[in-house]
């Protein structure tokens, strides 16, 4: 059974070794001076987290971000169980009342009812000509698979693939330039201003400061544990 109990990670010595000079590894990367695999926990949720430790036995070394230290971590509750919206209850109501689709007449793909004063119009279509793309890389100039570009102050945005291209469709007229907004865990978040149309960027994203070394586990005791410490400390 996996244990959920609430733990503390702790670098006693933090490790001076240059992580960029490391040899990559399936887990992280392997460390020449200890000759360890230095696990990367940087990009792990507190759920991942929790499940790695209570399977590790033995000494190993950790690269994690300065925020999973010195505190107390433990799984997050589990998921909730799945509901049905109410907007997606009405329409399955709908769909089962054949009385309910009579009342109303039908309505055209934008959702408007067909009349005969405008059936010879026609909308004028929203041109989307303006193009961002290009590729987020690292310190190492490795692409950054799964990076999130969006443009500020909207919503509109992004993620990029595998080889850490993206790609964005602006409708105009528009503002000249536009802001970017790259973030993606482990590395500092990113603001870059481009004209559009602008093709071909290439984003370099800076590693954020990382710890890493030979982790401690420090468990979080119970209640009935600490007043048994202190009734042992009154006792002696």
């Amino acid at each position: 059974m996996k244990q959920t109990a609430p733990f503390t990670l702790h670098i006693p010595k933090p490790c001076s070794e240059n992580w960029n000079q490391m040899t990559p590894d399936e887990k992280g990367r392997f460390c020449k001076h200890c000759q360890k695999v230095v696990i990367d926990f940087s990009a792990m949720s507190d759920q991942q987290l929790v499940e790695y430790m209570s399977n590790v036995s033995g000494k190993t070394c950790g690269r994690f971000l300065p925020e999973q230290l010195n505190r107390v971590t433990v799984a997050p509750a589990g998921n909730r169980k799945p509901f049905i919206s109410i907007a997606a209850m009405l329409s399955a109501l709908y769909l089962f009342l054949p009385e309910a689709k009579a009342g109303h007449p039908p309505l055209t793909e934008q959702g408007i009812k067909p009349s005969a004063d405008t059936s010879h119009k026609k909308e004028k279509p929203v041109k989307l000509i303006s193009e961002i793309n290009g590729t987020i890389i690292d310190d190492d100039n490795t692409a950054v698979a799964g990076a999130t570009v969006m443009i500020k102050g909207t919503r509109t945005g992004t993620i990029a693939d595998n080889d850490g291209h993206f790609h964005l469709r602006l409708p105009e007229p528009g503002a000249a330039s536009v802001t970017l907004i790259i973030t993606y865990v482990g590395f500092e978040t990113k603001e870059v201003q481009v004209k559009r149309p602008h093709k071909n960027l290439r984003i370099r994203l800076e590693t954020r400061g990382m710890i890493f070394g030979e982790y401690a586990i420090l468990q979080k005791k119970s209640i009935w544990q600490r007043l048994s410490d202190k009734i042992k400390m009154m006792l002696n």
